[in-house]
């Protein structure tokens, strides 16, 4: 059974990832909703973002980061939620991340670009 809400678009999309601590990280979008990304790193970058492949950060609160990707021409930055981590292989992990507020100006931009896409 499909839990997800919203359709969501493969896509291949180089990305940034920007955490709290001023740490930036280099992944791939790989899928695409009105709600949430999922990306695509190695192990290393993994356990940065997700130490242990944890939701919840060391001061117990969700691990939240800003992240930078282009689509249709278009530069977004939207702050986001890690909401699982999974392995795929030996050296490839999908993270899930949820949009932390979805009345974030490039999150509604987001939906105007899905909506012309499909």
């Amino acid at each position: 059974m499909d839990r997800r809400n919203f359709l969501r678009i493969a896509v291949d999309l180089p990305a940034e990832l920007h955490l709290d601590g001023g740490e930036r990280i280099v992944a791939r979008v790989r899928d695409v909703s009105a709600a949430g990304v999922q990306i695509q790193c190695d192990a290393l970058d993994s356990q940065i973002l997700a130490p242990k492949g944890s939701c919840i950060g060391p001061q117990g609160r969700p691990i939240e980061l800003d992240l930078g990707f282009r689509l249709d021409g278009r530069r977004l930055k939207i702050r986001c939620r890690v909401v699982f981590v999974r392995r795929v292989s030996h050296d490839e992990y999908r993270i899930g991340m949820r949009f932390s507020d979805v009345y974030q100006e490039d999150v509604l931009e987001l939906e105007k670009l899905l909506v012309r896409r499909h």
